[in-house]
């Protein structure tokens, strides 16, 4: 990484403006796509850290917004600190990603978002359903969802998901942190998700070979450190060919850092 400070000389002033130029290769291509009324962000890349590049790059606003909202909802320096209690439990190629993430969403926008930015919104939902809400467990939840599933006349399978937010929330602007993704790794299974800014995904996402919807539950248990949910789904969409494997991944070990249930 190169930081390159130019300096603009004027009478009485002295006006300074700071670029990040990254060098890293970036091996991949993303834009914006459009499918039935509804536009997408469309990734493919050969590596985490190319993949991660171009979702900062492309969802350099979104990234942002989170930012904004998340400190409205709590308090972020301490939460920073509490997030950094996870790093152990989260994959080499997932923290490879979320460096990219911080790194094309700062050379994207001017804004110096860290790595510690984006590991944040990553265990936000673990550290508000797993701490924050336990603990103040007379604050009702300003995001949630709602999913269903129903087995049709014909035999078919409709399933459907809901992303519940508070009007306090969806008035101060959540709606800008949100995007659709469609993801096409080499070597993994291609994922079309939904994204609060930069995390990685959440389990409102679908594979070629499996579909998944949740709700989060909101209890008195102030969870452990762990594998974040973003994580954890993340994993198990790369990886699963049924919805069998997803399951069994997801759950894997005891040690989930939130409430939640799914349907696969």
């Amino acid at each position: 990484m190169i930081i390159l400070s130019i300096l603009a000389f004027s009478t009485g002033t002295v006006n300074v403006s700071l670029r990040v130029l990254y060098l890293k290769d970036v091996n991949g291509y993303a834009d914006w796509r459009e499918n039935n009324g509804q536009n997408y962000l469309y990734v493919e890349a050969d590596d985490y850290y190319s993949l991660g590049f171009l979702e900062g790059k492309f969802l350099a606003s979104q990234i942002i917004n989170t930012e904004l909202v998340m400190r409205m909802l709590i308090p972020y320096s301490e939460y920073q600190k509490y997030a950094q209690s996870y790093l152990e439990f989260i994959p080499e190629e997932y923290i490879r990603e979320m460096e990219g993430i911080a790194e094309g969403a700062t050379s994207a926008s001017g804004w110096l978002i860290t790595f510690s930015d984006i590991l944040l919104q990553n265990v936000f939902f673990d550290l508000y359903y797993g701490h924050y809400l336990p603990e103040h467990n007379d604050i009702t939840p300003a995001i949630g969802c709602t999913s269903f599933a129903a087995e049709n006349l014909n035999g078919s399978t409709t399933i459907g998901q809901n992303f519940d937010i508070s009007p306090e929330i969806a008035n101060d602007g959540l709606f800008p942190s949100l995007s659709f993704v469609h993801t096409n790794l080499t070597g993994q299974n291609e994922i079309f998700s939904f994204r609060i800014g930069g995390m990685l995904t959440l389990p409102m996402a679908k594979t070629s070979h499996l579909s998944v919807v949740v709700n989060v539950i909101s209890t008195n248990v102030n969870a452990l450190p762990g594998i974040p949910v973003t994580v954890r789904i993340r994993s198990a969409l790369e990886k699963s060919l049924t919805p069998l494997e997803f399951t069994e991944e997801v759950f894997n070990d005891k040690n989930q850092t939130l409430s939640y249930n799914i349907i696969v």
